[in-house]
């Protein structure tokens, strides 16, 4: 992947100190993909080879300090090469509208234009207020809501955005 910047963030490829960044992350926040258990640094390092391998998520970047403040990817739900799940992943402390509008319009940006993407989905929970600001500032359509649906069998809200509704055409 190359890098991508906005204002604020950059996203990027992985890079061999990145496991490090990734476990403070897990660390200090608590619900940061909480299906995730990395409990040291090995296991980071496992979850970074994995990514990498897929070529899925990326790490989201601070410029202003060039922490890793998240993650972002496009993930493959087998439907067709150009149908993807956008998932971004801002650790608490940065998960304001701001800085998850800014992750998905660069990622978007990308899919749509480097990819090739034709369509992308994203689901967020109920209480997940600024995420949903963000889907619906980026272009997102609010499709329902999927019962049960989370890992831990909450609702989860279900958005997409198609390329011509993305770019205006």
């Amino acid at each position: 992947m190359k890098t991508i910047e906005s204002a604020k963030l950059l996203v990027r490829g992985w890079n061999d100190n990145d496991a490090a960044g990734i476990f403070e992350l897990k660390r200090e926040s608590a619900g940061f993909i909480n299906y995730l258990k990395i409990g040291n640094l090995d296991e980071a390092l496992d979850c970074i080879k994995i990514w990498k391998e897929f070529q899925e998520m990326y790490p989201v970047v601070l410029k202003e300090t060039g922490k890793i403040i998240g993650v972002a990817g496009f993930v493959d739900v087998n439907r067709y090469k150009a149908y993807r799940e956008l998932e971004v992943n801002i650790c608490e402390k940065y998960s304001s509208a701001e800085y998850l509008t800014q992750a998905h319009r660069l990622m978007l940006d990308y899919g749509f234009s480097e990819l090739g993407l034709e369509a992308a989905f994203s689901l967020c929970g109920s209480g997940e207020t600024a995420l949903r600001q963000a889907l619906l500032e980026t272009g997102f359509v609010y499709e329902g809501t999927l019962r049960k649906f989370g890992r831990d069998m909450s609702d989860r809200m279900r958005y997409s955005v198609i390329r011509e509704e993305y770019f205006g055409l």
